[in-house]
């Protein structure tokens, strides 16, 4: 292959064969350098929105009449009673578990049979 050649692939941003100049060697800085600006990035985003929540907050608490009741009320019912069947059927399969392990190790450690 002539220079000349050589150099079309690469500009056109072609990888193939084995030419191990076009990667770059790992770097531990820079992988450090990388997490720690995408942890800042995040506690950047998260200090933002517990702002504005405060300042809607506040905002409530000044003016409690413009607080719109009707929809908070609306998903505290759908979050809360219309989930009760579901969370009431996992407690029951949560709490026969939790006995059928109890039998299972009565069994093996004090040679009780039920």
């Amino acid at each position: 292959m002539s220079a000349a050649s050589a150099t079309l692939p690469r500009a056109a941003g072609c990888r193939y064969g084995h030419d191990w100049s076009l990667r770059a060697p790992p770097n531990k800085l820079a992988d450090l350098r990388r997490t720690v600006l995408a942890q800042w990035t995040q506690t950047l985003a998260l200090r933002g929105f517990l702002g504005e929540c405060t300042l809607v907050g506040i905002g409530c608490l000044r003016h409690p009449t413009r607080i719109r009741w009707r929809p908070i009320l609306f998903n505290l019912r759908t979050a809360g009673f219309d989930a009760l069947p579901i969370v009431g059927l996992l407690t029951v399969l949560a709490d026969g578990l939790g006995v059928f392990g109890g039998m299972i190790m009565a069994r093996a450690q004090l040679g009780v049979g039920f």
